[in-house]
């Protein structure tokens, strides 16, 4: 998955670093778009939500797309496509055009399987290669009786169908709890920007590497004393001597606004964040660190020392959303 922008990386480093992926998933024809130049011949690009309008599916039939359908209005404009334009067969059967999406009980998109079944037989009928596509509710947490529910919802279905069909079903988090998940197509996403999916392990105990480091450096240091207090709202009152450095990043670039008990890696040792993080800058505790840390000290926010999964949690958020709403203004340095 390389959707918004590879989970913040960029898809550009996402390419080149991916290139041994069969295919690439995004959200929306813009994305696919954006990353088309940059892929392999061999790979292929899926529409997670399929066309957005009866115009951008006529479009994506003049491209070599692949698209996700899970409405009766897409199923309708690929039929009518069809009866207008015979198709032939483009690809083969383990790179299916069109991917029918079985709503097994996530209840956000797709087919239910009494639907999905006339849904599948439509396709067929009308010349389509099709595949078979589910999303899990709870995958991130595998006891939930839910999983095994769709599961079921999902195999019932094919077995309604009674022929060989290529299938999806695995996100990261059903692939690192349920290898029945690892069917003939897997979307992994997360974890291949070295985040962990669940709660309850971290990216390290999956053997997970970060990809991204998220850094910014000392711009200046203040000594503040007892009943002092540090930032906006002054949120923050030192209750002793403390030594209170100024990075230059803030939720103007991506870092969380509002953090509890957050830390960050300078000079090799975690410090607190302390007070309001600002749009440009955030301060932190570096106490008896003052002859490791100057200004110019890089400072890691999140990365291979401070998992973004911790930041996540004092945020009270998810990595997701961390590496997603990163902003253009950090400047993006690729390593091999």
């Amino acid at each position: 998955m390389v959707k918004a922008g590879a989970y913040g990386h960029g898809v550009d480093a996402a390419a080149s670093a991916l290139g041994q992926a069969d295919a690439f998933g995004v959200a929306c024809l813009s994305e696919a778009l954006q990353i088309q130049p940059l892929i392999q011949t061999h790979q292929s690009i899926v529409l997670m939500e399929g066309a957005f309008s009866q115009a951008e599916w006529v479009d994506l039939g003049a491209l070599p797309f692949e698209a996700v359908i899970h409405s009766q209005d897409q199923l309708d404009w690929a039929i009518q496509s069809a009866l207008s334009n015979p198709i032939s067969h483009k690809t083969s059967a383990s790179q299916p055009k069109i991917w029918l999406k079985v709503n097994t009980g996530m209840n956000r998109l797709g087919f239910i399987p009494e639907t999905a079944f006339t849904a599948y037989d439509q396709l067929i009928k009308a010349g389509y290669d099709v595949a078979l596509m589910t999303h899990f509710a709870c995958a991130d947490e595998p006891d939930h009786p839910q999983n095994l529910e769709q599961m079921l919802s999902f195999e019932a279905l094919i077995k309604q169908i009674g022929q060989p069909v290529v299938c999806s079903l695995g996100n990261s988090a059903a692939l690192l709890s349920n290898t029945l998940t690892h069917t003939d197509w897997v979307r992994p996403g997360l974890m291949l920007y070295g985040a962990s999916p669940f709660d309850y392990q971290s990216a390290s105990d999956l053997n997970l590497e970060a990809a991204m480091t998220f850094e910014a450096a000392v711009i200046a240091i203040q000594r503040v004393q007892a009943g002092d207090s540090v930032g906006y709202g002054a949120g923050f009152v030192a209750t002793k001597p403390s030594s209170i450095a100024v990075v230059s990043a803030g939720y103007g670039d991506g870092y969380p606004r509002v953090v509890a008990g957050a830390q960050v890696v300078a000079a090799g040792q975690r410090c607190s964040v302390v007070g309001r993080v600002s749009m440009d800058m955030l301060c932190i505790d570096i106490t008896g660190l003052e002859s490791q840390v100057c200004v110019g000290t890089p400072v890691e926010l999140w990365g291979k020392s401070m998992p973004i999964d911790q930041v996540a949690a004092a945020a009270g958020t998810i990595a997701y959303e961390l590496l997603c709403r990163l902003s253009n203004r950090p400047t993006r340095v690729t390593e091999a």
